[in-house]
């Protein structure tokens, strides 16, 4: 069966591949010449190049970094969502990332001696305190707030994917015990770098990353009223 889905989703990547590139040109064009678009498009892009690289990693059999990727996916997917239903979210973006690069820049004077801080220097620093704006302050939505606003199978509002995936892939990125034992752990009792892992988990990551990509692609296409009943068939037949 996931050898089944895996040569689905390599159908379906070459015809997404083909909307990136003709859908920014010509008599083709899908996006419209604005900063929200231009955005829109670049989340779509990564959520689509990070699903692809998931689908690489699976089907060679490396499991420890996968959920890794999928989390990232799904963060991803949650923004992309957010600014495709409200145009000022773009605002929040932006703004995360000035805060963080704020905290960077502040930090120089504690760590002016250190390795990780020889490419900057207190001018470069002042000067680019002085251009990241005190209006904004970064996401308002919590990632917990994001998922109950957005759901992964059909895009509802639930927090049913926070909790039992979410989560999960938290425990992964983090190497938690739980993490350790599944990914390093084999039955015999001996540590392992590469770990197979049963039909049932693959099929979780792959179809997890499958309908994220699906339905980023039909939120578009519903956006521009373009059909999407195929990619609506295609999205649940990763089940």
């Amino acid at each position: 069966m996931n050898s089944q889905y895996l040569q689905a989703w390599n159908r379906y990547s070459e015809e997404k591949e083909r909307f990136i590139s003709t859908s920014q040109n010509g008599k083709n064009r899908f996006w419209n010449a604005t900063e929200r678009d231009g955005f829109l498009l670049l989340l779509f892009v990564r959520i689509n190049s990070l699903c692809d690289e998931l689908m690489f990693l699976v089907e060679n059999r490396r499991f420890v970094s996968a959920p890794i990727v999928l989390r990232s996916i799904i963060e991803t997917w949650l923004d992309f969502h957010c600014l495709l239903d409200d145009e000022s979210y773009l605002d929040d973006i932006i703004g995360s990332e000035a805060n963080e690069l704020k905290k960077l820049y502040q930090s120089y004077s504690r760590n002016k001696n250190s390795p990780y801080f020889i490419h900057l220097n207190e001018e470069f620093c002042e000067k680019m305190l002085s251009k990241i704006s005190e209006h904004s302050q970064g996401n308002t939505l919590s990632i917990y707030d994001k998922f109950k606003k957005y759901d992964l199978i059909d895009g509802k509002e639930s927090e049913g994917a926070y909790r039992a995936v979410y989560g999960r892939l938290c425990m992964d990125t983090h190497g938690n015990i739980s993490a350790l034992k599944q990914n390093h752990l084999t039955d015999n009792g001996q540590a392992s770098s590469i770990k197979d892992h049963n039909e049932s988990y693959i099929k979780f990551l792959v179809t997890t990353a499958a309908r994220a990509s699906i339905q980023s692609f039909i939120s578009l296409l519903e956006e521009k009223n373009f059909d999407t009943e195929s990619y609506v068939s295609l999205r649940d037949s990763f089940k």
